[in-house]
């Protein structure tokens, strides 16, 4: 895909007349998906639109598919359309791979590994898991990602993290490669890690290394840990452990700290081969390292004498340069404390000197370094009634730069008057005397304990975010080390909270497409204008800055190419109607005409017969209402029909009256009328397979039916049917069910059938039951009743029940709508219909929109009928329905046709 993208980067792109644009063109893989995804639709780079680059892909390129695919299972372009191929490359084949990876397998060639992790070394990548050629369903979880993440290695490459931060979402190489590794990171409501995942389907190719980091050590308490836990399948005949070598812990130990008398040894375990002794990996080593002490005392020949000398006492000058003695003696180490001895012990050693030069501040020319506090003048000065002024560089010093354990200090130097010690500028003093700045430590006393933090990943790299911290309690041991402690050592101090904000700093502004207009034409490729406006998060909020702040050689560009569809002649829908039913299940319809590219008025429908018809009815619900009982009164039916009269199958009662088939029709201007009663549910009615019924109630049996019995029941057009299921005996476990369909709907049952009830929205039903077993079955009463919701059927709809007869195209005043004849017959009938006359009333302006459309309600197929010529047309199922358009719905008799019931 990504090839045949490429190959059209040279073919230009006219957004605008006699200006060729050229881009690089991508897959829109992640972007779109299905039949769109193999009509040669590409992604520009980096300017965020799609449009088709050809008709389709080859045939064979691989796609996404709208559904999910089970394993094994691919997807592939054919002809235009995204089809599934089993993993036998079969199309539609339905066959899967087993867990083992192998087709149609059953699962047992393979072994489940599985294993969980804790450990990690802080700062560094830490190999946990090693996954063998030939594994499948690989999935890696780690539950505690906050201060630690996972990183996967293929080969030495990293594809997931690698360099100390979390990766994000990715796929690698591409979610249309079989041997892709997939990596998904969850995050809580703030926007915090809260999951990472690695899946690998498989089977791999290539070994692949899975590792942890982790940002803190196990000191630091277990909320630093990562919690890991994966599993993955591997052939039996190929044990993943023969291959490894297996490891065992061995104790190293370092030289001692000392080259003479008492020091410290420290030894590690270290993972090396059972076999060789050779140095592994920690992970070869699957039992933990022994828990034993980290160090030990060791015992070396005495040291020989050495001198050791004092602190430097106070400095012999008041200013100037001076003198500090301290004290040097010959010492020697025995058991471990240093004892003093004669110095000629130490007479093979060079004496350190018992004085060191010092400086305590910068004298004036003329004036003594030593003697009394106040400096005096040199002999070759003489006395003056006044002295002048003597200006010394003076040291400053500042505070401590922490209250306790080692801090440092800054210490500076600024020109005084000698006399009064007050600060002067500085070019009054020798600049070249001007000792330099430098620091000291400071601090002797230790801190106490106190709480302390280490703080995770943010949820925003800016704009203000939270982290999540792990707080520990501990002391400062050695300068900038510190000591983790028991809990209960700070007790005395309030915790800290652990959620805290980060990345306070503002965001840098970035352009944002926030709407794009309609395309430009209707069809065919044409441009759109998009609305680009700079953004910038402030306070938690977007907000739109003065373009200025953005860079404008990065701005997306505001008028990008469209495809909307390919111009050709399309169906052209109108809105959905409203619901017919103010609460509850209703029906809403809308009207469907197949329109050219340049054409304002509706053509006929072969034109667009190479797309797939819209439906035009649909069910809606409004929200639960009450049952509203109503009155059951006897009404009459009245239907201008030329047909043959109503047939009533036997009844369930011997008294009830019968009409027969095959009785004289009426005249097309009588009134048929059918009576209606409200007596009791009649005995159950039996042999009632591939009957229709059309008795206002009654009760049907389906024990000890066929293995497939169909049931059909009609009623005029301004009724619907209720069911109630009695009883049931269908096996579930050998799928056994019973289904009703009623033209808009589809209801399948077994589980809890019995007592279950259904009404229709229409005035036909269809019951299915499939049964395995003999004398299983269901048993169910139904009665209908006017249908005082908004009916969906027009007033012009016609519903002929009759085995043959002839019937002629309704028409209608009402310009918003078509008119039907809905023929139904018993459900082991097909209907035949053949055209007897067609009128010639068309003209021009309207013969494109004049025509007939007869639907296959079984198969749900469409032929559409235009012109002069007379047609025979069989149905594939029982129900048909013939819908007139343009003319047809304004003048009688422009149609007639003759049906008839055909047995299979």
């Amino acid at each position: 895909m990504a090839e045949q993208c490429s190959q059209t980067d040279l073919q230009p792109l006219y957004l605008l007349p006699n200006t060729a644009s050229f881009y690089k063109w991508i897959p829109t893989i992640g972007f779109v998906k299905g039949d769109e995804q193999c009509r040669y639709m590409c992604q520009s780079d980096r300017e965020n639109f799609i449009v088709s680059r050809g008709s389709y892909f080859v045939d064979g390129t691989r796609c996404e598919s709208e559904s999910l695919t089970s394993y094994g299972t691919t997807a592939a372009c054919l002809q235009g359309r995204c089809q599934l191929f089993g993993c036998d490359a079969v199309l539609h084949s339905g066959k899967v791979w087993d867990v083992c990876g192998v087709c149609g397998g059953d699962g047992s060639t393979c072994i489940l590994k599985s294993d969980s992790y804790s450990g990690g070394r802080a700062k560094e990548y830490t190999t946990f898991l090693t996954v063998p050629v030939n594994a499948t369903q690989v999935h890696i979880v780690n539950r505690a990602p906050v201060f630690t993440h996972l990183a996967v290695l293929v080969g030495d490459q990293y594809i997931v993290s690698g360099k100390g931060a979390m990766a994000l979402n990715v796929t690698h190489p591409s979610p249309l490669d079989e041997d892709h590794i997939q990596y998904r990171l969850h995050l809580t409501f703030d926007l915090l890690p809260e999951i990472e995942e690695v899946v690998v389907p498989g089977p791999l190719k290539q070994e692949t290394t899975v590792q942890i980091y982790r940002k803190y050590g196990k000191e630091y308490g277990e909320k630093t840990n990562p919690n890991i836990h994966f599993q993955y399948y591997v052939p039996r005949n190929k044990n993943v452990t023969d291959s490894s070598p297996r490891g065992k812990w061995a104790a190293l130990t370092t030289p001692c700290s000392v080259t003479c008398g008492l020091g410290i040894e420290k030894y590690e375990h270290v993972c090396v081969d059972e076999d060789t002794n050779n140095l592994l990996k920690p992970h070869y080593c699957k039992a933990p390292p022994p828990t034993t002490a980290l160090h030990r005392t060791c015992q070396l020949p005495s040291c020989p004498p050495r001198w050791s000398v004092s602190e430097p006492a106070n400095c012999s000058a008041v200013c100037g340069p001076g003198e500090a003695k301290r004290n040097v003696s010959c010492i020697r180490q025995e058991d471990g404390l240093d004892v003093l001895v004669d110095q000629s012990f130490c007479l093979n050693q060079i004496k350190p000197p018992d004085s060191l030069p010092c400086l305590v501040n910068v004298c004036p020319i003329g004036w003594e370094s030593e003697g009394e506090v106040q400096p005096s003048l040199k002999s070759s000065l003489l006395p003056r009634s006044r002295q002048a002024p003597v200006y010394v560089w003076s040291p400053v010093v500042s505070q401590c730069s922490r209250t306790c354990g080692n801090g440092t200090l800054q210490v500076w130097f600024s020109c005084v008057d000698h006399q009064t010690r007050l600060g002067v500028p500085d070019f009054n003093c020798d600049s070249s005397s001007k000792p330099d700045p430098h620091t000291e430590m400071c601090g002797i006393s230790p801190c106490p304990s106190m709480w302390r933090s280490k703080q995770g990943v943010c949820s925003v790299t800016c704009g203000g975010g939270v982290a999540k911290r792990v707080l520990f309690c501990a002391r400062e041991a050695n300068g900038e080390q510190e000591e983790v402690l028991e809990d209960y050592n700070c007790s005395s101090f309030p915790k800290p909270t652990a959620v805290v904000s980060c990345n306070t700093h503002s965001c840098p502004a970035r352009w944002k497409v926030f709407r794009t207009s309609a395309c430009s034409v209707s069809c065919d490729l044409g441009v759109a204008q998009r609305n680009v406006s700079c953004v910038q998060f402030i306070h938690g909020k977007e907000i739109v800055v003065p373009k200025d702040s953005c860079h404008a050689a990065v701005k997306p560009a505001t008028t990008v190419p469209c495809l909307v569809q390919v111009c050709t002649f399309k169906w052209e829908v109108k809105p959905w109607s409203q619901c017919s039913a103010p609460c509850g299940y209703g029906i809403q319809s809308r009207a469907v005409s197949c329109m050219g590219p340049s054409e304002p008025e509706p053509l006929s429908p072969l034109f667009c017969m190479h797309m797939p018809k819209p439906i035009t009815i649909r069910g809606c619900y409004m929200g639960s209402c009450r049952d509203v009982a109503s009155d059951k009164t006897t009404s009459i039916r009245k239907a201008n029909l030329t047909e043959k009269p109503l047939p009533s199958p036997t009844p369930v009662h011997k008294d009830a009256p019968q009409q027969h088939i095959g009785s004289i029709p009426p005249r097309s201007t009588e009134a048929m009328t059918i009576k209606q009663t409200t007596t009791a549910i009649p005995t159950p009615k039996y042999s009632a397979c591939g009957q229709l019924l059309l008795e206002e109630s009654g009760t049907v049996d389906l024990n000890n039916a066929p293995s497939r019995c169909t049931v059909s029941i009609g009623r005029p057009i301004d009724e619907v049917i209720s069911i109630r299921v009695i009883s049931s005996s269908l096996d579930c476990r050998k799928r056994e069910y019973v289904a009703f369909f009623d033209r808009l709907a589809f209801v399948r049952k077994c589980v809890h059938a019995a007592g279950s009830e259904l009404s229709t929205r229409t005035n036909v039903l269809l019951v299915r039951q499939s049964l395995v077993t003999p004398g299983n079955g269901v048993v169910f009463t139904y009665r209908s009743e006017k249908n005082t919701k908004r009916n969906h059927h027009q007033g012009c709809d016609v519903q002929l029940f009759s085995p043959g007869g002839i019937f002629e195209n309704p028409v209608t005043s009402n310009s918003s709508h078509t008119c039907r004849v809905l023929i139904n017959a018993p459900p082991s009938v097909k209907i035949r219909i053949q055209a007897l006359h067609i009128g010639s009333v068309f003209n021009t302006t309207s013969s494109q929109s004049t025509f007939i459309m007869v639907r296959d309600m079984d198969v749900l197929k469409t032929n559409v009928f235009n012109g002069q010529q007379l047609f025979l047309w069989h149905s594939s199922g029982n129900m048909a329905e013939v819908e007139f358009h343009g003319d047809y719905l304004y003048s009688k008799g422009t149609f007639r046709a003759e049906y008839s019931f055909v047995r299979f």
